[in-house]
């Protein structure tokens, strides 16, 4: 008979990292499905969404045979959640395939799919990319994801641009109102540019966390692996081109007017001055008393005004943020942090202590 024997701990964590990819609403029944395959040594448990696909080794106790089944997605991460750190058994038979937990204390049987269905991204891995070490991966993305636009029609922005330059290699970000750029120092193949998508992203930084990863080119165009012992997403790139987005990042010595502020003192004040709601709208930042103040006003609600503790430098003129960006980015700054000005209609650049950052946000009308 054709079975595994599986830590539930172990198989819960995998499920934990692939299920992410399975979309729920979807009109193919098999991208309802984890395919399952033993080959001996490990059981291989593969999802995929059509554009992404992720899989992960599991260590096991025991099994026989060499075999592949499709199984329900959410019916066995609910079997292996609860599970706990008794072993599960799954062993196929036919169209079946039959669960038990621990002892046979609780046990399923469920139907499954034909393998042959289960469409996988075919690829092979071809010349390493970049290597990063100890989840590096991961906060490198973090640092520019906020930023990634969630337009459609603009679907060359619906993800983070990875390019080797000069200076170094970057990931950046956009929506076309923020902009967020992170540099490191590393080698790696040169000539990369390409636009790795918004899910991806987010699977990376959310399940890559801690680890070793080398990225690949694959021999699939518009495709990576992104690899880490026991762990595999491959996924498809946006097939576009990402904007020169040097162009917006203003010159230093265009920058006449610095703010010293506190980040924290300047998102409670832009909360206070949303009591009238509609958070997505303007603030006024003006100056009152020489010093930085945040002011709303409402047709129907009436003003609002907070002032800060940050100084107003002479011959500044008042501007605006949209209130839910300059939270946003005022979010991904710690420590002293300046808000530097060319003139009210300009781009903005926040700047704190990490200096492989580079982050703009535009003004917006009053």
């Amino acid at each position: 008979m054709d079975f595994v024997t599986v830590e539930g701990r172990s198989l819960r964590d995998a499920l934990k990292c692939i299920t992410p990819i399975v979309e729920r609403r979807n009109t193919i029944p098999i991208l309802g499905t984890l395919l399952l395959e033993f080959n001996g040594n490990a059981l291989i448990i593969t999802g995929t969404d059509l554009d992404m696909e992720m899989r992960v080794d599991i260590d096991v106790i025991d099994g026989d045979g060499a075999w592949k089944a499709c199984l329900s997605a959410d019916t066995l991460s609910n079997i292996a959640r609860l599970s706990g750190a008794s072993p599960v058994r799954i062993s196929v038979e036919g169209d079946k395939a039959k669960l038990s937990v621990g002892d046979g204390d609780a046990s399923y049987e469920i139907p499954t799919m034909p393998v042959s269905d289960f469409p996988l991204i075919e690829a092979t891995a071809d010349t390493v990319l970049d290597r990063f070490g100890n989840g590096s991966i991961s906060d490198l993305l973090s640092k520019v994801a906020w930023c990634i636009s969630t337009e459609e029609t603009r679907y060359y922005l619906n993800g983070v641009c990875w390019q080797s330059r000069e200076d170094g290699h970057v990931f950046v970000a956009t929506d076309g109102h923020r902009l967020s750029v992170c540099r490191y120092d590393q080698d790696a193949v040169p000539g990369i540019n390409m636009i790795i998508p918004r899910k991806a992203v987010t699977h990376v930084v959310s399940h890559f966390r801690g680890r070793d990863v080398e990225i690949f080119s694959t021999s699939k165009p518009l495709a990576i692996d992104i690899v880490s012992p026991g762990r595999r997403l491959r996924t498809k790139l946006i097939d576009g081109t990402f904007p020169d987005w040097t162009r917006v990042v203003p010159k230093s010595e265009a920058l006449q007017y610095k703010f010293e502020i506190t980040p924290a003192e300047i998102d409670l004040a832009v909360q206070r001055a949303q009591v009238f709601g509609e958070a997505n709208r303007a603030v006024e930042i003006k100056p009152k008393d020489g010093k930085l103040a945040v002011a709303r006003r409402s047709p129907d609600c009436g003003t609002a005004e907070i002032q800060t503790s940050a100084t107003w430098p002479e011959g500044a003129t008042s501007f605006g943020f949209n209130a839910k960006y300059l939270r946003e980015v005022l979010a991904t700054v710690a420590g002293p942090t300046e808000l530097l000005m060319q003139d009210a209609s300009a781009p903005f650049m926040v700047a704190d202590m990490d200096k492989t950052m580079t982050r703009v946000i535009m003004p917006m009308r009053v």
